[in-house]
């Protein structure tokens, strides 16, 4: 059965940059389908780099809707701050940290021992980096037997769910090669990715260099910043998809994308 698409009480374009920096949290659909306001936020331990560990419900969640996992999602923490902005001065509570609206209304509240307030110096320290025990790759960097680009600063390397990720703090790289099995001509896989491209990309470039014709184009979803990158050879095509935490990171996207070569 196909997943139901969600009708989002906010709309793309009324996301703005409230904060940023925080990376990704989870939310409860009560919220961000349904407009309520958020009455808890916990903050655990993150589980990749690029999360802030954070979690928000609006309190009217029954166990069994939690239990469902279509009614949670992975929004950007600057997303939830734009549903509900009282949650913004108690982002950079440490982790452990658990705030409550009691009556699902007022001022947030600590709670579970949290003694941490606004204003409180802020204990968590930063992220290290570069992350121990992730391959560090910088420069001209071989993706694959057929792809290559170039990276402007350090990034760490893994791989996640079938796809080669680089990621540094505020920038994530993930990238998909495919080969070009029945022999279609760069023009028609052109077009096949032209008609599934979103109503709402920007900045729509199509470029042709070494053999390689390239379509790039930005999106900002759920308050997070895009650009999507299909480079197209004889041979397969590589879809990444670079997403930045601060919109001045949009150049630099744009500079790794038209790196990509034919290897």
């Amino acid at each position: 059965m196909a997943k139901k698409k969600k009708r989002f009480k906010l709309a793309a374009n009324q996301i703005k940059t409230l904060v940023s920096g925080f990376g990704g949290c989870i939310a409860s659909d009560k919220i961000t389908v349904d407009g309520e306001p958020v009455a808890y936020m916990i903050r655990n331990e993150p589980a990749a780099p690029e999360d802030s560990g954070w979690m928000f419900m609006s309190g009217t969640e029954s166990q069994a809707y939690i239990n469902n996992a279509e009614n949670l999602e992975v929004y950007a923490v600057n997303t939830i701050a734009n549903y509900d902005p009282d949650i913004i001065p108690f982002l950079h509570a440490p982790i452990g940290s658990s705030y409550e609206r009691p009556g699902n209304e007022g001022d947030f509240e600590p709670c579970d021992g949290t003694e941490w307030e606004p204003g409180d110096e802020v204990e968590s320290p930063p992220k290290q980096w570069p992350p121990p025990g992730f391959p560090i790759v910088e420069g001209e960097h071989a993706l694959s037997g057929s792809w290559s680009l170039t990276l402007p600063a350090q990034f760490t390397r893994r791989i996640e769910d079938g796809a080669l990720v680089l990621w540094r703090p505020g920038i994530t790289l993930w990238n998909l090669g495919y080969k070009n099995d029945k022999r279609e001509s760069q023009a028609a896989r052109l077009a096949v990715f032209k008609n599934v491209m979103s109503d709402e990309a920007t900045d729509v470039r199509e470029t042709t260099k070494g053999g390689v014709t390239r379509l790039t184009y930005s999106l900002v979803e759920d308050g997070v910043h895009s650009l999507t990158s299909i480079a197209v050879s004889d041979e397969g095509h590589l879809h990444t998809s670079i997403y930045f935490d601060d919109a001045a990171d949009a150049a630099t996207a744009l500079r790794i994308a038209e790196s990509v070569t034919a290897r």
